[in-house]
């Protein structure tokens, strides 16, 4: 079964770049901007203004609970990770308990972007390559926690920071979305966050590909390989081994 394709997008007449006048990051704001809106999620501004709720925390401005999600859901309450450990009695919430692994992503209800956390578990399996995109961060206060975090996705050619706030959509004080096996570890529930205001919502997460993701988390170039299913085995074996003995590469699949 393939992955069913997001929503086309129309094209555009070329605009005229001028090399003088725009910078580099002028122009993959700009990207990112249009890409934001075609999206359907429009975005204040890609340069973030500090604002903080009554708690003192990191509210972030331009990816409120309101428009986050992408679609409503009675009973949501948003909460941060030292909230939802304290409710439940856990420990002390961390960004990573044994080091990230595949094992860490749990995929929740009600969002089909099993593509994005399938690129995701490849990535888990190289640390060296998921610290790049997530790397480790504070919860504790004395070490500067202020409920702002930060990681990094390749987009356009080059790499791009995205800023959240630690706020995440629970209900009865479960995550709605992706969780960890480790009830206090929140990586991929905090790079799922991240990766969804780069794509306007969670709801715009819907459907993918996983070569798509795997760009976006790696900066690498892709192959996408269909009808695996029509391969004897003989063939898919050669495929499999030389992609990772003779290429060195990266595998992923989703359904």
């Amino acid at each position: 079964m393939h992955e069913k394709f997001r929503g086309a997008i129309k094209c555009q007449e070329p605009k005229t770049i001028d090399w003088e006048a725009d910078s580099d990051d002028e122009i993959l704001e700009s990207a990112l901007f249009n890409r934001s809106q075609q999206r359907g999620f429009f975005c204040s501004s890609m340069k973030n203004q500090d604002t903080k709720t009554n708690d003192g925390f990191y509210c972030d401005p331009d990816f409120t609970p309101n428009n986050a999600i992408g679609k409503e859901i009675n009973g949501v309450k948003w909460q941060r990770p030292h909230e939802i450990c304290e409710w439940w009695g856990y420990d002390p919430p961390k960004m990573y308990v044994d080091g990230g692994c595949q094992l860490d992503i749990c995929q929740g209800n009600g969002l089909g972007d099993c593509w994005f956390l399938a690129a995701l578990a490849t990535v888990s399996l190289h640390k060296e390559l998921l610290l790049r995109v997530c790397p480790d961060q504070s919860f504790d206060k004395d070490n500067g926690y202020t409920g702002k975090f930060k990681f990094n996705f390749y987009q356009y050619g080059k790499w791009v920071e995205v800023t959240i706030d630690d706020r995440l959509p629970t209900y009865c004080g479960d995550l709605v979305y992706t969780s960890s096996n480790a009830k206090n570890e929140f990586w991929s529930a905090l790079i799922e966050k991240a990766y969804a205001k780069l794509y306007g919502n969670y709801e715009n997460l819907n459907g993918g590909h996983s070569s798509e993701a795997m760009i976006d988390l790696t900066g690498g170039s892709v192959e996408y390989i269909e009808k695996i299913d029509k391969m004897d085995e003989e063939e898919l074996y050669q495929l499999v081994k030389t992609a990772i003995s003779e290429q060195g590469s990266l595998l992923t699949a989703a359904l």
